[in-house]
């Protein structure tokens, strides 16, 4: 039996997307990018080098196997091993990985993962993978968590736990997902966190077959599903399109989490025997960004 391992870097307020770069994940409009680079220093580089150099397999999303399979066949020295591990990629979209040790799971996804943590071999290691993890974590996948917890805030963004209402009987959502391509999908169901699953793992409806699901940026709650049928007609029309895109870009939709970016600075941390981590944080100012490339 394999374990599934997922090592992400998180803000403050949960969020994962676009750690080592500007240019690195910009969907959905994130502008900090690279919000890990200040405070990166020897201890946590270190770190990361003992993370690293561990024996594994590789288990991504696209566009974290996209940015790595892009740079890491060049630069093997700062990852030794990386080129010859295997890099399993999840993905509904993609016909054709060329990085060495590349094995494409398109069809089945939860079941063909299950498969493969049943096998025997070296674990598998989630890095990025921000859709991924969600499906992971839903299905109880997730065996350990590394995370680098880094003192700022960034207010929006993807996040590594889905701050999303349980489902309930008798209440419908209508919801609103930012696709990749600036467009937005509207729908209604009475599982909200199981539907973004499915969107965030590629199936589900046929618009975010083709469209990679960014965020859910707006959710209304109904006590019929008739109500929510209509409102969710409303909300394809021209008018509630407009309307939508209006109130979301004014901070005035309905989202899961929400804070505003700002830096902190810890001034004391201690760890409990039972592993509880008591932290203080001051604020330090504006968000810094910065690039490790």
């Amino acid at each position: 039996m394999r374990k599934i391992i997922v090592l992400s870097f998180i803000s403050l307020d949960g969020v994962m997307q676009a750690p080592g770069g500007p240019e690195e994940d910009t969907s959905g409009g994130f502008k900090y990018g690279g919000w890990t680079f200040p405070y990166f220093d020897e201890v946590a580089g270190k770190i990361m080098g003992e993370q690293m150099k561990q024996p594994s397999d590789l288990l991504l999303g696209r566009k974290t196997f996209d940015i790595f399979s892009n740079y890491w066949p060049q630069h093997e020295e700062g990852w030794p091993g990386i080129n010859e591990a295997t890099k399993y990629v999840v993905s509904n979209t993609l016909t054709k990985a060329d990085w060495k040790n590349s094995i494409i799971i398109k069809d089945d996804i939860v079941e063909e993962i299950k498969k493969l943590k049943a096998q025997d071999g070296p674990d598998l290691k989630v890095w990025g993978s921000a859709n991924l993890i969600q499906t992971l974590l839903k299905h109880d996948l997730v065996d350990e968590l590394l995370l680098k917890t880094f003192p700022v805030t960034l207010g929006s963004g993807k996040r590594l736990f889905a701050d999303l209402p349980a489902p309930r009987p008798n209440l419908f959502f209508v919801y609103a997902i930012l696709c990749d391509d600036g467009s937005i999908y509207i729908g209604q169901t009475q599982d909200l966190s199981e539907r973004w699953n499915q969107h965030a793992a590629g199936y589900g409806a046929e618009h975010t077959k083709l469209r990679k699901p960014i965020e859910i940026i707006h959710y209304e709650e109904y006590i019929t599903r008739e109500l929510a049928v209509k409102r969710e007609h409303d909300l394809k029309t021209g008018f509630g399109r407009k309307w939508l895109k209006r109130e979301w870009k004014a901070g005035r939709t309905r989202q899961a989490g929400g804070t505003i970016p700002v830096a902190f600075k810890l001034t004391d941390s201690k760890v409990t025997p039972s592993g509880v981590i008591v932290a203080n944080y001051e604020r330090a100012g504006e968000v810094k960004t910065g690039s490790f490339v």
